[in-house]
């Protein structure tokens, strides 16, 4: 179920995001991250995991190149789940990378499923949520566009 590559990921050490930071020239790294994250078990190699999750997450809140909505309507588990929001920010982040008018819907949607494809691949390490699981019936039902469609701002 997890890719065994995933692990090869190399985060920066000594980085740091300012003004003067060319965002762009981290985009391999910043899709090598979420892949690792997406990738890996949560219950391996806790300090990488770490180490990944800081420099994504700090990315993700420093650049002026892509803007993350977070929606509680859409992810209800916000409060509960911060490890879910880095997956969700992340695969946002990583799809809008492929595509100039990215809007709030699609980068709702691309996080949706990839919090729910995580969280069933690591479902026996994380704690039982039943925000996600009403959100998994959603997509198996074949609802979950329509639900995200009704909470993003058009």
């Amino acid at each position: 179920m997890f890719s065994a590559s995933a692990q090869d990921v190399t985060v920066p050490v000594d980085y740091t995001f300012d003004s003067t930071t060319n965002f762009t020239q981290y985009h391999d790294t910043v899709i090598a991250c979420f892949d690792y994250l997406m990738n890996t078990s949560c219950n391996v190699d806790l300090v990488k995991r770490k180490a990944v999750t800081d420099f994504l997450s700090k990315w993700i809140e420093a650049t002026p190149t892509v803007d993350v909505s977070i929606n509680k309507d859409v992810i209800t588990y916000y409060d509960f789940s911060p490890e879910l929001v880095i997956i969700f920010m992340g695969a946002w982040v990583v799809n809008s990378f492929k595509s100039a008018n990215y809007s709030e819907l699609e980068g709702s949607m691309a996080g949706t499923h990839a919090v729910l494809d995580y969280f069933i691949k690591n479902k026996s390490h994380l704690k039982q949520d039943d925000h996600i699981d009403k959100l998994i019936d959603k997509r198996n039902k074949g609802k979950l566009e329509r639900f995200v469609r009704c909470s993003v701002k058009q």
